[in-house]
């Protein structure tokens, strides 16, 4: 663990990408797309992020508040791929709950309307969301920083 504490972690997701122009202006990796890459992409991906059998992963982007969603995991320990895929599987949960009335783009943007479900997405559909990385934050509870 490079000396940190397991606290201290900031845990990315990160996928490489085989393009010369796309190398040329950002480099060899990027963000892991949480609607389209494959969690088999993720670099690292059998590392393991944590021996717990069981944590409590915060999403709160593109949400209006934060909610708590359990990833239980009976073989105690939890890899980098298995952490994608749980994010990955958990928000398009939260966004097919939501999909039952079409939601319109804000006016002169891209961005989405807030929606009246029981999240209440807010200026972004699945398909801009990146996982930038998770930290623990103690108690086996780790915090979402994902981009857009």
């Amino acid at each position: 663990m490079l000396g940190l504490r397991e606290t201290d972690r900031f845990n990315t997701f990160d996928v490489y990408v085989d393009d010369k122009e796309f190398y040329k202006k950002y480099g060899r990796y990027r963000c892991f797309q949480i609607e389209f890459d494959d969690t088999e992409e993720v670099l690292d991906k059998d590392e393991i992020i944590t021996h717990a059998k069981k944590v409590t992963v915060i999403f709160s982007y593109p949400l209006s508040g934060e909610f708590r969603f359990e990833f239980k995991n009976s073989q105690g320990k939890i890899t980098r791929r298995e952490f994608a895929l749980f994010i990955q599987s958990t928000y398009r949960r939260i966004y097919d709950e939501e999909s039952s009335k079409p939601v319109e783009n804000i006016s002169g943007m891209l961005n989405r309307q807030r929606t009246d479900g029981p999240y209440g997405i807010w200026g972004h559909h699945i398909g801009d969301l990146v996982i930038e990385g998770v930290r623990h934050i103690g108690n086996n509870v780790y915090s979402l920083s994902i981009g857009s």
